[in-house]
């Protein structure tokens, strides 16, 4: 039998019997404890995708379960996972074999998991009224995960702009995967670089086919493209992804010249009375976009040939198009229709010309003109539309002016309900086809007028722009201007004309050094989706310039980036410059620098004094190796010596109460500069007196690692692409001069004080390394070689990381062990043998904890694996010993759990280690393994159901071997049919007599006997009230007895039942037996010596002792005749009846003496069907003294009386009798009625 494949059958069918007006009942066990038929005969269950092997199956397939079963009805499919029910199917049979699909849906079934399917088949009053008959069969499979793949196709419309994207998601032998979402993304194959990612677009979820379909309306320039369909790994589904290079490009514009004349027809014509009719599009169509016309050509009889409906323009030689057209048959008339696409490349009014043609049925035959017919169309110039952007905000005096010349396109889009960029050009709706002005027309002229003057002129280019520049020159702070641009056009395309007006404001923006909200000027450095800087690493510092809320184009911006060499302070003012230094920055001063000082660098190989900018930055002249750090002016240094002494006192004291003009007047000792010389200006050199011309101060050295400039573009940004070659402290600086900007409006304010240099830092770091470790074999034991593993891979360049030493280390509780160190390959790898055995011959415990670590480099982080586990103990395995993963038990029934452990490789028994037993995941048991590696563990099921057993071998502490598998074991525990023979001896018995009890206990299904079966034996009242005799329990013929003495009559009946410790049972052997004291009654018949008296007469005796004033019945023929009381002497009786021979004719009399007992009375115990239906088990019948009867046959003849005594047997008297043919004699011995 299947492993996975277990049956069970169960059954009770009740015959109930009634036998007159008696109410004995007879119980006729039919089926389940006889009847040879099964509903359910077979069960298999298969993949109809083939994917899954004999139980294991992969998400997502089908199922087909097919079972073989006759008489069922109705049926049940449950799958459970840990006794939960996880879905169900219920359906009705048609006929044989019964089928049932069921799809492994990832929602309700998951990978990993183990699932167990229950099939109940029933049938109902089949094949008896009042009956029901169910089977079953289990079937245990386990759900793994599957690899997928996915397909990608792409398709670009350029007619309508449209991306469509299909992705078809399969497992690897490509069966569809539905309800799975997929990720569509794109990246510019021009623009690729490592560290930039896929834009993404959208996500799709699969259909029942695995087809999944995304699209949207594009906005992107032309060029190539990736796209990529990802879809990514979950429990159920594996990872995958496709890619594919689509090329983005639009249909080119249609020449404005183009030629479409497509040559001449030369045909001769004829009538065949058909109707031409020609219906155009619209009435006024456009040169350059479609033109529709349909020509139907309407006739009563089929052509004769192949007919041809040809179109042309203004006369028969400029042929547009031509068709081979087919016939419909509409109402009894012939229709030929053919249309007409068509670019018009004409203006004004035009003929459009159709023909019908008929060749003879061999094609390249003679044409003969059979119809022609013409409309005249007034063609209109194509429309266009003229775009007139300007820059809101300009560096400068110049105002960057660019001109956009478009004509209409198809606009469509499907599949999607969204798309990544929207248009705000104008549309068109025109012949049932919608258009959008965005299709650029080149080598358009454009004109640009200044204040009606003409400034300049250019052509579009193939994107249909044109640049001008526009100079305001120094037209003053305030001004308007009137721009004017005219597109001419062309003969096929109409020109246009636009205007705008421009309040401009010339705005100075100055460096203070302090945010403003006018003026906004900030940049970022980014790298990576963490923010961070790494060593190697392509990293972009974009920066943002706008003013009053407009972005500032065309600034230039320079950008710094240093790495830090040293930090020094100098309370001075002279410090050394650091070797490589060639940029600086002062963090602090040592003294407080007054608003009206600035504070000067000189170099020690040139004189000349350096300011620092606004963030305190500042170039180091090149070959300088110190400088000096100064105040300018030295507040108090009124001779300007470089020191503040009693000389400037002395210039202060000769000017004071001077004045500009007075003799004596010196504007250097004005040091409040109020125009006049005085105490004040004595108290300011005495409270600097002592000061020199050098402030100290605490200055930052770097060494400059980019050294850029680039202006913003109309977005006022710009991007600078930067790669750290060391790691360190950077500091980044960005600024831009004061400058003047135009703004395109009018504005009251005419300066901006902002902040225009920014500064920051930041880290370099070095990039980090994964690491990774395997090892060979998998599971390897301390006899084995192990070889590790190690791959290293660079997170930040997506590459593996070659020429990085590997160390390896062996771990033994706290100590760490070096093993050896190798370098990495071009793939990242470095492999080193190891040898357990060796380290366990040193005292190390077999579990190892290895290490493997990536030394740090100038331009790498160190990767570390810690501990990596590497268990060499021996594995092991446990197996259940019980015939199968699935088996059936017996509710009630003690069973013996085994266990067998052994040696996973080599299958060698294992001694002595204790087994864990789990039931529906609870520890319930420990045992330990004996000389065949097996241990036991008693058990016993209490209720019926699906149970989940499983047995494992922890190891804990064993130096040896390992943790075994969970071996697992599902017990299906269901109630046996049981049938019981109940028996009684004897059967007929007086009171105060030992009676044997006999149950034998058996299989309803299987007729075996059940050993060890509890079988309890009642006793009932009459009143129907009862109480337990005793328990026995069955032995090996499955036969329970237990004796019991019989009370007196005084105490009343007693009926017997008897009971099994099982929930299903019938008692199939109902009995009736009788308690009473034995009685004997004879009958005497004897004939009077003259006529046709009979002298009747008898005794009753018990035991030979009379019983006296006893009623007897006297009975002739069935009829009673007299009733009469024994005597009070000797329990005789006596009485004279007349038998006349009826009609003169021997006449045959039967006379019967009966005793019908005393004190009658009776006790039943019933029992109950599976189905609650009562039925008697036992009924008991008591008297005080048992009934009896006899019976006499005489024959009476018309002129004497012959009397047979039953001297002989009742058998050998009537077979005399009936071969004498005279006599009929029939004797029946005592009965008792069936109370």
């Amino acid at each position: 039998m299947d492993k996975h494949f277990y049956r069970r059958f169960v059954g009770i069918v009740l015959i109930l019997i009634m036998l007159g007006s008696s109410y004995i009942t007879v119980v006729d066990i039919v089926n389940a404890f006889g009847w040879s038929k099964k509903l359910l005969r077979s069960l298999q269950v298969k993949s109809l995708s083939g994917l899954g092997s004999e139980g294991v199956f992969h998400v997502g397939e089908v199922l087909e379960f097919v079972a073989e079963c006759q008489l069922a009805d109705l049926y049940s499919l449950h799958f459970y996972h840990n006794a939960s029910v996880v879905f169900e199917v219920h359906g009705r049979v048609y006929g044989t074999p019964l089928k049932a699909d069921v799809r492994l849906d990832s929602s309700l079934f998951n990978a990993g998991k183990q699932y167990t399917a229950v099939l109940d088949v029933y049938a109902v009053n089949n094949p008896l009224l009042g009956t029901l008959f169910t089977d079953s069969a289990v079937y245990v499979f386990e759900v793994v995960g599957v690899d997928t793949k996915v397909e990608l196709s792409a398709e670009y419309d350029g007619s309508l702009r449209g991306l469509y994207l299909y992705a078809n998601l399969t497992t690897a032998d490509d069966f569809p995967i539905a309800n799975e979402t997929v990720d569509f993304k794109i990246q510019s194959i021009e623009k690729r670089r490592p560290t930039e990612g896929w834009l993404p677009l959208g996500s799709a979820t699969t259909n029942s086919d695995g087809y999944a379909q995304f699209g949207l309306a594009f906005g992107l320039p032309d060029g190539n493209y990736s796209v990529m369909v990802y879809h990514g790994a979950n429990e159920n589904y594996g990872e995958s992804m496709d890619v594919r290079d689509v090329e983005i490009a639009s249909n080119s514009s249609l020449s404005l010249f183009q030629d479409l004349s497509l040559g001449s027809l030369n045909f001769s014509a004829f009538d065949f009375n058909g109707v031409l009719t020609l219906i155009p599009g619209s009435n006024s169509p456009y040169a350059l976009l479609y033109f529709a016309m349909t020509a139907k050509y309407t006739v009563d009889s089929l052509l004769p040939g192949y007919v041809y409906i040809d179109f042309f323009l203004d006369n028969m030689t400029s042929r547009l198009s031509g068709l081979h057209v087919n016939p419909k048959n509409l109402g009894g008339d012939y229709v030929y229709e053919a249309p007409l696409s068509w670019v018009p490349n004409v203006v004004s009014t035009h003929k459009i010309i159709a023909t019908v043609t008929l060749e003879d049925f061999e094609p390249g035959g003679n044409r003969t003109l059979i119809a022609s017919g013409d409309v005249s169309l007034c063609f209109l110039r194509c429309p266009s539309n003229v775009i007139l952007q300007y820059a809101q905000s300009a560096y400068g005096f110049t105002l960057p002016v660019s001109v956009a010349f478009s004509k209409p396109r198809t606009y469509a889009v499907k599949y999607t309900d969204f798309s990544i960029s929207k248009t705000l050009a104008p549309k068109l709706s025109y012949g049932g086809v919608d258009y959008v002005f965005d299709e650029p027309v080149g080598s358009i002229p454009v004109k640009f007028y200044v204040n009606g003057s003409l400034r300049e002129e250019g052509l579009t280019d193939q994107q249909g722009i044109v640049a001008f520049p526009f100079c305001f020159g120094l037209l003053g702070k305030r001004f308007i201007t009137n721009l004017t641009v005219v597109v001419e056009g062309s003969d096929l395309l109409c020109g246009k004309t636009i205007t705008r007006i421009i309040n401009s404001t010339q705005v100075l923006v100055q460096d203070v050094g302090v945010d403003s909200d006018l003026c906004r000027f900030n940049y970022i450095i980014s790298s990576s989706e963490d923010n961070k800087v790494y060593i190697g690493t392509e990293n972009a510092i974009k920066a943002e310039a706008s003013v009053f809320g407009l972005p500032l184009c065309n600034v230039s911006l320079s950008f710094i980036v240093a790495k830090n060499i040293s930090c020094s302070m100098s309370s001075s003012g002279q410090l050394l410059i650091p070797a490589g230094s060639d940029y600086l920055r002062v963090t602090e001063f040592c003294e407080i620098v007054e608003p009206n000082q600035r504070i000067g660098i000189v170099f020690n190989n040139n004189n000349q004094s350096y300011y620092l900018d606004s963030q305190r930055c500042l170039r180091i002249l090149q070959g300088a190796t110190n400088l000096s750090l100064i105040e300018v002016p030295l507040i108090g240094d009124v001779k300007g010596d470089g020191l503040v002494n009693v000389l400037d006192m002395i210039l202060v004291s000769n000017a004071l109460g001077s004045r500009p003009g007075d003799p004596n007047w010196n504007l250097n000792a004005d040091l409040n500069s109020d125009g006049v010389v005085n105490t004040l200006d004595l108290i300011i050199v005495s409270t600097h007196l002592g000061d020199n011309k050098y402030i100290g101060a605490t200055v930052e050295f770097f060494k400059i690692s980019l050294d850029k400039m680039a202006a913003t573009d109309n977005l006022g940004s710009v991007t600078e692409m930067w790669v750290p070659e060391e790691a360190g402290s950077y500091l980044v600086q960005v600024k831009m001069p004061s400058y003047y900007v135009t703004v395109s409006y009018y504005s009251d304010t005419l300066q901006v004080n902002a902040s225009l240099n920014r500064v920051n830092y930041f880290q370099v770091l070095k990039r980090p390394i994964d690491l990774s470790v395997t090892y060979l074999p998998n599971h390897p034991t301390m006899d084995d070689e192990v070889t590790l593993f190690a791959n290293v891979f660079d997170l930040r360049l997506g590459k593996p990381a070659e020429n990085l030493a590997v160390n390896f280390y062996v771990c033994n509780f706290s100590e760490e062990v070096f093993m050896g160190s190798l370098l990495t390959n071009s793939s990242g790898m470095a492999s080193f043998v190891w040898r357990p055995r060796e380290y366990i011959a040193q005292g190390y415990f077999p579990y190892f904890a290895l290490s493997v670590r990536v030394a740090e480099t100038a331009y790498t982080q160190m990767a570390e694996k810690v501990p990596i586990p590497v268990d060499t103990r021996y594995p092991t395995r446990a197996e259940f010993m019980m015939g199968g993963e699935v088996i059936k038990v017996v509710v009630g029934q003690p069973y013996v759990l085994a266990v067998r452990l052994v040696r996973a490789d080599t299958d060698s028994v294992i001694v002595n280690r204790f087994v864990d037993f789990y039931k529906n995941g609870v520890k319930t048991g420990v045992a330990e393994t004996n000389s065949s590696g097996i241990a036991h563990w008693d058990w016993t099921v209490e209720e019926a159901g699906v149970y989940y057993y499983r047995a494992c071998y922890s190891a804990g502490g064993d130096w040896i071997y390992k943790p075994s598998n969970e071996t697992r074991l599902i017990a299906i525990a269901q109630v046996v049919p049981v049938s019981i023979l109940f028996d009684i001896q004897p059967r007929e018995f007086e009171p105060e007599t030992t009676i044997v009890l006999t149950a034998t206990v058996l299989n309803a299904t299987s007729s075996q006997p059940l050993q060890g079966y509890s079988v309890t034996f009642y006793i009932v009242e009459a009143d129907g009230s009862n109480g337990t005799i005793g328990t026995a329990a069955t032995n090996s013929s499955g036969v329970a007895k237990l004796s019991w003495l019989y009370p007196a009559l005084s105490l009343g009946p007693r009926a017997f039942s008897v009971k099994v410790d099982a929930g299903q049972q019938i008692i199939c052997t109902p009995l009736v037996f009788t308690v009473a004291k034995e009685t004997t009654l004879t009958l005497d018949i004897n004939k009077e010596e003259s006529g046709n008296n009979h002298i009747v007469s008898g005794r009753l005796l018990s035991y030979d002792e009379p019983l006296l004033l006893r009623q007897i019945k006297i009975s002739v023929n069935d009829t009673v005749k007299a009733v009469l009381n024994t005597n009070d002497v000797d329990g005789s009786f006596s009485l004279t009846m007349n038998l006349q021979p009826a009609c003169n004719k021997p006449t045959v009399y039967r006379v019967t003496a009966s005793f019908e007992g005393d004190q009658p009375s009776n006790a039943t115990a019933y029992a109950y069907t599976p189905n609650g239906t009562r039925y008697a088990v036992c009924t008991t019948i008591q008297f005080g003294y048992k009934p009896a009867t006899n019976s006499t046959m005489l024959t009476v003849e018309p002129q004497a009386t012959q009397i047979t005594q039953p001297t002989k047997t009742p058998e050998q008297m009537q077979q005399e009798a009936e071969q004498s043919g005279w006599l009929s004699f029939w004797h029946e011995w005592s009965w008792w009625y069936p109370w």
